[in-house]
């Protein structure tokens, strides 16, 4: 059976409609349920253009959790560009899981996301970026890093390319990212 992810979004869902244009592929060994976006947004748009269940749901709303684990629980749970922090429970430690447009521990945070972390990468005059996939927990873009794909810094780079390569890289990484944590069902590390 294949392993059934959520995916939570705030934004243009790009990485997103990758991941459910995938799961809809004969053989795939996993599906998306459904999409959960914390406001109106493209990626909600192309998240129904796919056909997928949706839902707007703000971040702080006591509806959240109850939406992703009625009237079926997923396996995981995926944050694809989910802007607000969400406190995950005990039952969910080590399903939830966080793409980020760094090299964790660096540029991560509150505040950290999109163009900001590149403009942070370019200042701090680092050579090299990447994204990181990690165990999300209670803090932002904090918990255990399960994956991560170096970007280089190129002379001439501004926020905008820079954010470019990285995303193309997040394109390369998740697929095959999913697909082998589909076939494990579960990490072996703790979120606490």
């Amino acid at each position: 059976m294949p392993h059934r992810f959520t995916i939570l979004i705030s934004g243009a869902g790009g990485l997103m409609r990758r991941v459910v244009q995938t799961s809809q592929q004969p053989g795939s060994p996993f599906v998306v349920d459904r999409v959960i976006a914390s406001r109106e947004c493209p990626g909600i748009e192309k998240a129904r253009s796919l056909k997928i269940p949706t839902a707007v749901i703000p971040p702080d709303s006591e509806d959240l959790w109850p939406r992703i684990e009625f009237p079926d629980a997923p396996d995981s749970i995926l944050l694809l560009g989910y802007l607000h922090l969400l406190p995950i429970p005990p039952r969910w430690c080590n399903k939830a899981l966080n793409i980020h447009p760094s090299l964790l521990p660096k540029f991560g945070g509150p505040g950290m996301y999109g163009r900001r972390v590149h403009a942070a990468v370019l200042q701090s005059g680092d050579t090299t970026t990447g994204s990181t996939i990690h165990l999300a927990d209670d803090r932002y873009d904090h918990g255990p890093v399960l994956h991560q794909i170096k970007v280089p810094v190129l002379a001439g780079d501004t926020p905008e390319t820079l954010e470019a390569r990285v995303i193309d890289a997040q394109h390369r990484q998740i697929i095959p990212f999913l697909t082998h944590w589909a076939a494990e069902h579960s990490a072996t590390v703790n979120c606490r």
